[in-house]
């Protein structure tokens, strides 16, 4: 069967440099019955990944896989190559929602945001012209944890 899956991603112009083979395995399948169990013949299985630039051809790709026989499609991963930048977009995205929420929430109950303590502590010391230098202050947690 493996062989079956190689062909067919080669033959769908899978690149070979991105297909992998892992996790083989060989094993009994067994039957239970009332009060006992029996061998009921073997297994092997083997998980094959790869990765697939043209997106225009998952369906045809899924389709074919899924039509082997004695193949089981266990799961997709999809990524992206910008998808690093497309996650820190999207907190910053949230934390901004995160915020306007909170304003509203605020305009409606008629009060107003509150800062930490934290913030107010910054904001003493930046006015004060004593704010600490990050990369000290990191380097300073870095020790009190190795401590």
């Amino acid at each position: 069967m493996v062989a079956a899956v190689m062909a067919f991603l080669t033959q769908s112009q899978i690149a070979e440099e991105t297909i992998q083979t892992s996790g083989m395995q060989l094993g009994e399948n067994w039957t239970l019955a009332p009060g006992s169990r029996e061998r009921d013949g073997y297994f092997a299985s083997t998980d094959v990944s790869f990765t697939l630039a043209d997106f225009t051809k998952y369906s045809s790709v899924w389709i074919g896989l899924s039509g082997l026989p004695a193949v089981t499609v266990r799961g997709v991963d999809v990524d992206h190559t910008d998808r690093i930048r497309f996650q820190n977009d999207a907190r910053v995205k949230a934390v901004l929602a995160a915020r306007d929420k909170a304003q509203g929430c605020v305009q409606v109950a008629d009060a107003a945001v509150a800062e930490g303590p934290r913030a107010g502590y910054a904001r003493r010391q930046a006015a004060r012209g004593s704010v600490p230098d990050p990369e000290h202050a990191l380097q300073k947690r870095k020790a009190s944890r190795d401590a």
